[in-house]
């Protein structure tokens, strides 16, 4: 149970701060100039100590059945975070979480969804 209330937690955080990500980078394609440094740095920070906090709490590591909307939001934010951030390597310092998602996403609802 205590997993389940700090994925609840954690799962806001890593979709904002990946999806913020994004938005920095694109800002990239519209000004040259407007990209800001510090802002880049702090949302993969953010990411990284997110993902580095689930890894430690080790309550998913032989759950793939009983999905509930907050590994399913874990699923899509680390799917997220190798389509659209390859650069942040989460996979060499989180190795159970990897192996976990690599598990999950074998299931028959994630590959029906998995985009082209």
């Amino acid at each position: 149970m205590k997993f389940k209330l700090v994925l609840f937690e954690l799962r806001h955080p890593l979709v904002d701060s990946t999806v913020g990500l994004r938005q920095e980078q694109m800002r990239e394609d519209e000004d040259k100039n407007v990209r800001s440094p510090f802002w880049t740095a702090r949302f993969c920070s953010a990411i990284k100590q997110t993902l580095n906090c689930i890894e430690m709490e080790k309550g998913y590591l032989f759950q793939t059945e009983n999905l509930n909307a907050c590994t399913i939001t874990l699923v899509c934010a680390l799917d997220y975070i190798d389509f659209r951030h390859p650069e942040i390597e989460w996979k060499l310092e989180n190795k159970n979480l990897a192996n976990w998602f690599q598990n999950i996403r074998q299931l028959d609802c994630f590959l029906a969804t998995k985009p082209n």
